[in-house]
């Protein structure tokens, strides 16, 4: 069984899990130790029953007034109330590569992505152990995150002064947190109750290979229910005005009703810890309240009657018969894995424990996947290495078809240690000005000839080889990806057939981006200095 690869001594790493109702950071120190960082003004902090206490949560908004300043977790509701003007949900849009425009301050407007990376960065340049610049940064990331939600996270810590940001995906990262070893095969039941919604997913790690890559995760069946903390706050608000022969529709309630239900929200969080909370709402312009004491076995019933139990097993079941299993198939679940503010309710844990027994583990409920992330090996972080293999495609003239000449290996690790490739490409004919690379994705790798190899640039951006060619490789399917955002190399003046004109070095960055630096033999000029050419899967 392949263990976690977590260490003992060494950098300190952070770990960050920026959801879209809040934001938890861990810091692993230099000893091996995890705490997770509290921002002061900025964090809420979340009751945690069996921890020695709370659990700094930074609510993932920003306010922006319009003074120019921004406020951001906390900051921006300092009395429960609900200014205008607040960017939430700052994950889903970015996520979803929304368009939409939030105001900004003084008629201003901004992107979501802009947004996020101000929420991000302030958090980012805040945390002490970013004083010196090396310390790693690992955030999670949803097992389905598109290309560009990765490359946005790296950019905006990079822009922070992170030297090494890598990503882990959530089921990994939260299996991490618990704990728990992690191999091929296993299967994690992760049950994401959260202030939105309630997901739960069957997911099971990938092949683990030290040539591949590392840990991530393939979902076999996942179920969405919209009922979720907002939900379950409705139906506290419900109970007390029930108790206090109060409705909605009264004016004196609706005229307070906002306040009740963020009154409702603190005694869901209140009852994690303490047996009893109280909700009290004064409104002094009317002298009109409403008060209740809502214990735990109060929430127990108001949960059982909306059914939310039965609720939750039938999620489950939809899930697990997703994914192909059946009742009698139960017994190959691996551990269940709660996570979000709302499975720390201790009810909900003992409905789920008493189906799952001792595979249940809900003890960091809120910031399992913070501190898997920053546990986590970068190693073994799945979108820290190059999945596919990556070639320049050139004509061989004497076996008249096609080879190619890999640059990159499927496995190679990202940022680089140097250069990945280095070559010279000449000019197909006279008076040649622009020399083309292209670049193949190739999913099955081949027989890679070491060695210089000389290749010439076709006239029609295309290669063709100068010099002993390679084996062919066996049967792919190879893609030319970057034909529409074509890299060409500028010769001036123009080039001469078969003379060798640029020198090649290739190298990726810290975002998995194949770069270039091609050097005019001619003139010894660079044309081009660390260019990107396109971004490797």
């Amino acid at each position: 069984m392949h263990k976690n690869h977590t260490a003992g001594t060494g950098r300190q790493r952070l770990g960050v899990d920026f959801g879209t109702g809040s934001t938890v950071a861990a810091i692993r120190d230099e000893s091996g130790r995890i705490h997770i960082q509290d921002f002061p003004g900025w964090s809420h902090p979340f009751p945690a029953e069996i921890m020695e206490s709370a659990i700094p949560r930074i609510p993932s908004q920003i306010l922006y007034t319009d003074t120019g300043n921004r406020s951001i977790g906390a900051a921006v509701l300092p009395d429960g109330t609900s200014p205008a003007g607040i960017v939430r949900w700052l994950r889903h849009y970015i996520l979803e590569n929304s368009t939409v425009q939030v105001p900004a301050g003084s008629g201003r407007m901004t992107g979501y992505r802009n947004a996020g990376s101000d929420f991000l960065t302030a958090l980012l340049t805040s945390t002490p152990c970013n004083s010196t610049g090396t310390t790693e940064v690992v955030f999670s990331v949803p097992v389905d995150a598109p290309e560009h939600y990765s490359a946005w996270l790296c950019a905006v810590a990079t822009a922070a002064g992170f030297s090494a940001p890598f990503l882990i995906d959530e089921p990994c990262a939260a299996a991490t947190g618990y704990g728990l070893q992690i191999s091929p095969g296993s299967l994690f039941l992760m049950i994401d109750f959260h202030a939105d919604g309630l997901d739960i997913a069957l997911v099971t790690p990938e092949e683990f290979s030290d040539y591949a890559g590392g840990m991530y995760s393939r979902v076999l069946g996942k179920v969405h229910e919209d009922t979720g903390g907002s939900v379950i706050d409705g139906w506290i608000v419900q109970d007390v005005l029930n108790r206090n022969r109060l409705d909605e529709t009264d004016p004196r309630v609706a005229r307070i009703l906002p306040l009740i239900r963020c009154e409702a929200g603190r005694a869901r969080e209140a009852l994690v810890m303490n047996m009893e909370a109280e909700i009290r709402v004064i409104d002094p312009g009317l002298g009109f309240s409403v008060t209740a004491l809502v214990s735990r076995s109060d929430f127990c019933r108001i949960l059982q009657e909306r059914g939310l139990f039965a609720a939750i097993n039938r999620a489950m079941d939809r899930a697990l018969s997703g994914a192909g299993i059946r009742e009698n198939g139960e017994e190959r679940i691996t551990a269940v894995l709660m996570i979000g503010e709302c499975s720390a309710i201790p009810c909900i844990q003992d409905a789920v424990k008493q189906r799952w027994g001792t595979k249940v583990h809900c003890n960091h409920p809120v910031d399992a996947i913070a501190r898997g992330a920053a546990a986590a090996n970068p190693e073994t972080c799945e979108s820290n290495r190059i999945r596919n293999d990556y070639a320049i495609r050139h004509w061989d003239p004497v076996a008249r078809e096609y080879r190619y000449r890999f640059i990159v290996r499927n496995g190679a690790r990202y940022p680089s240690a140097g250069q990945v490739a280095r070559f010279i490409i000449s000019g197909a004919y006279d008076g040649q000005a622009y020399l083309g690379i292209p670049l193949w994705e190739i999913s099955t790798a081949g027989h890679d000839p070491h060695g210089h190899l000389e290749l010439v640039s076709t006239g029609r951006g295309g290669m063709q080889i100068a010099g002993p060619a390679p084996d062919p490789i066996p049967a792919m399917r190879p893609v030319l990806v970057n034909e529409r955002q074509p890299t060409l190399l500028h010769a001036s003046p123009p080039a001469q057939k078969g003379e060798p004109r640029f020198e090649l070095t290739f190298f990726l960055d810290r975002q998995g981006y194949l770069c270039l630096t091609a050097r005019d033999l001619l003139t010894g000029q660079m044309v081009k200095r660390d260019a990107q050419v396109f971004r490797l899967n």
